[in-house]
């Protein structure tokens, strides 16, 4: 079976940063020995990926049915908030952070295991990367792919969702046999799907636009004949005005709750850790401080001995002299 750049792509975006040019620049190499020409230049033109996205590849690779729950989440929170159903929504958005919470731990993990320590900017793109997954189908195809070369953005539901980086997904997927002219082709069989698309699009959206004005000008008819219906009318309208904006003011709160919670647990695991180091320490004093009376003690009694020995030292010194001083006066002659 031929290789594909999705294959090379998929090797290549599960090293590290530091890992990645060489080999990517070696199979490059190896592909262009081969033969393979065209695909090797594809492949020497993949980007180096960032920090947070070698650690969300990671994560794709090491922890990849509990990505796939979380991405799973992301249909249940898109029905929720289009049906109204805020007990729901309030339950998932609950889901989702601490599935997110967890998932940066262990991206953090993996990078204090690979050498280096995920920063807070890494940390912080990982969580937006993650959140981008369930907000967005394509950014969850792209995250699944485990090839990103920079993490994406999340904008929330309902919208494009992602940014234009959308590494996984969108490697260029053509296989070796592939000449850059059906590359060509290919794009613009899917610009004209795009534009049909679009002009359907565009078709569907006059004819309900028709009908909401059709069912406006029935609406109107009736209120003209009825001022009791008009006064429930506005005061209807202004219901929903008043219910908006207190469903965005809670997801902004939501929103508020989540970060001071993240930043809560942050600082709760700074805290232990500081605690911890300082038991520690402690306990390390402490040995020391035994360890340098014992030294202190043995210092001590080995002075004894060193005076004793040197007075021991001087006292012989002083027998020898005496006796040789004995031994010189018997030899004199008398």
């Amino acid at each position: 079976m031929p290789v594909t750049l999705d294959d090379v792509a998929r090797d290549l975006y599960g090293l590290t940063p530091e890992e990645f040019t060489e080999a990517r620049n070696g199979r490059a190499k190896e592909l262009a020995a081969a033969g393979e020409r065209a695909l090797a230049g594809e492949v020497r033109r993949l980007p180096r990926p960032t920090a947070a996205a070698w650690l969300v590849n990671a994560l794709v690779r090491a922890r990849g049915r509990e990505v796939d729950e979380l991405i799973a989440l992301g249909p249940e929170l898109r029905d929720a908030q289009c049906g109204g159903a805020r007990h729901d929504m309030r339950r998932l958005v609950d889901r989702r952070r601490d599935a997110i919470r967890e998932l940066v731990g262990v991206a953090s993990e993996l990078a204090a295991g690979a050498g280096r320590p995920m920063g807070s900017q890494a940390q912080r793109q990982v969580e937006e990367t993650l959140e981008a997954a369930v907000a967005d189908e394509e950014s969850a195809a792209a995250l699944r792919a485990g090839t990103l070369s920079n993490p994406l953005a999340f904008i929330g539901f309902g919208g494009d969702g992602a940014s234009d980086e959308r590494r996984g997904a969108e490697v260029p997927g053509a296989n070796t046999s592939q000449s850059a002219e059906k590359g060509q082709g290919a794009e613009k069989g899917q610009g004209a799907e795009k534009a049909t698309a679009a002009k359907k699009s565009q078709g569907a959206e006059k004819r309900q636009g028709a009908k909401k004005r059709e069912t406006s000008g029935d609406t109107a008819r009736r209120s003209a004949s009825d001022p009791r219906r008009r006064a429930a009318e506005r005061a209807l309208a202004a219901a929903e005005r008043s219910l908006s904006r207190a469903q965005r003011a809670m997801e902004g709160a939501d929103a508020s709750v989540e970060e001071a919670r993240r930043r809560h647990a942050q600082a709760t695991a700074r805290q232990r850790g500081a605690a911890k180091e300082l038991r520690d320490a402690d306990r390390v004093k402490e040995a020391s401080d035994r360890q340098l009376e014992k030294a202190l003690r043995s210092r001590a009694d080995l002075e004894l001995r060193l005076t004793e020995a040197t007075r021991a030292h001087h006292l012989g010194l002083s027998a020898l002299r005496a006796a040789s001083k004995a031994e010189t006066g018997k030899r004199r002659p008398t």
